[in-house]
C-alpha cells in the first residue's frame, strides 16, 4: 500500500515521523486543539486540524459546517491515527463520536490524544 507520504515523496528523517494524525474532538476548545497541534508537531508528527472552530449559528452556517465536515473526513481518510480531543470534563459529544465513528467504518487507528502525545500509543480508544 502506498502512502501519503511515499505518494508526495516526502523525506522522512529520524525528526519526522511516519504517522500522520488527524485531531478530533470539539471545536468549541480552539486553544486545546492549537496546544496539541503545537506538541505533537513538536514531536515530529504531521498533524491535521479542524481548520474551523466555533458553532452553527454563531459564527458558521450550515453549510459552511457541511462543507467543512466533509473536508475534515477527508483529512481522516488520509490519515494513519486519529487522535481525539476529549472535553474538559472528559467526555465527547455527537459530532466528535461520528467522527470517531466515520474512522472506525475506515479501519483507522483510533486513540486519544494523550496517549499518543505521552506514550505513543496508537490504538486506545
Amino acid at each position: 500500500m502506498t502512502t501519503v507520504l511515499e505518494e508526495r515523496k516526502v523525506e522522512v528523517t529520524p525528526e519526522i515521523k511516519k504517522q500522520i494524525i488527524c485531531l478530533v474532538g470539539s471545536v468549541k476548545q480552539k486553544e486545546d486543539w492549537m496546544r496539541w497541534v503545537a506538541h505533537l508537531t513538536s514531536l515530529g508528527y504531521i498533524v491535521f486540524e479542524a481548520g474551523l472552530y466555533g458553532t452553527v449559528g454563531d459564527n458558521i452556517s450550515q453549510a459552511t459546517w457541511d462543507r467543512v465536515t466533509k473536508v475534515h473526513h477527508k483529512k481522516i481518510g488520509m490519515s494513519h491515527v486519529v487522535g481525539v480531543i476529549r472535553k474538559r470534563n472528559g467526555t465527547v459529544g455527537p459530532h466528535t463520536k461520528d467522527d470517531i465513528q466515520y474512522a472506525m467504518d475506515h479501519g483507522k487507528m483510533i486513540a486519544k490524544v494523550e496517549s499518543i502525545a505521552y506514550h505513543g500509543i496508537f490504538n486506545d480508544w
